[in-house]
């Protein structure tokens, strides 16, 4: 049984893909580009989006006073590690500038970016139960062991080059990802892509109000 274990641990851990750099390729460009802008992040928004993970160990010691056990704390090392998922947001919505707006010439203004909701769960839950009644075999065979789900609410403005707000739209994402193995990805991988996935739906969505306000954003632009 042990050896059994063994096995379905090393499918999970190998079985599974990875994240890669053309995931946070963003190729969905408009029809008619607004005069060049620079990309500005309210990375604070952005940031606080995400859990900051921690990690670490400490080093107890135990004693004994009065016939009484105690313990105390000697040593503790911490390691402090932010989502990866701020960074790729951030990524994706610079990035995303060359399919709304010219890349070269004089800057006619700031497209800025704010994050104004989010929110990360799981879903799938009713494969769990299946899950560890088969020992993991039916994932083995293909069935997944859940779903990572992000919903992402963004607000991007325009101003001219003199900061005024010249246009303003929000908009919400959606990113769902597989935690399965061979097709599907790791926990962490599927959340990282699902948030991905999120940005990317969003930016569509941006992509197409700017495309139906081109004419107006780009009067204001000049």
């Amino acid at each position: 049984m042990k050896k059994f274990f063994i096995v379905v641990c090393v499918c999970v851990l190998s079985a599974c893909k990875s994240v890669v750099f053309s995931d946070l390729n963003v190729q969905m460009p408009n029809a008619n580009l607004l005069p060049p802008l620079n990309a500005k992040v309210d990375t604070a928004s952005v940031r606080d989006s995400f859990d900051v993970k921690y990690s670490g160990s400490a080093v107890t010691s135990y004693y004994n006073t009065s016939d009484k056990w105690g313990s105390s704390v000697d040593r503790i090392s911490m390691t402090r590690k932010r989502d990866r998922s701020a960074r790729d947001m951030v990524t994706l919505f610079t990035r995303n500038i060359a399919n709304i707006s010219q890349q070269y010439g004089e800057r006619k203004g700031t497209i800025d970016l704010r994050v104004t909701n989010s929110s990360i769960y799981n879903s799938g839950w009713y494969f769990t139960v299946p899950s560890l009644l088969s020992l993991h075999t039916l994932n083995i065979l293909g069935m997944p062991y859940q779903y990572k789900n992000t919903d992402l609410e963004i607000e991007v403005s325009i101003y001219d080059k003199k900061g005024n707000l010249v246009w303003q739209t929000t908009v919400v994402g959606h990113g769902e990802e597989t935690v399965a193995v061979y097709y599907g990805y790791s926990e962490d991988d599927a959340q990282a892509l699902s948030t991905v996935k999120a940005m990317k739906n969003a930016l569509q969505q941006v992509n197409m109000n700017i495309a139906n306000d081109f004419q107006a954003i780009q009067k204001a632009l000049k």
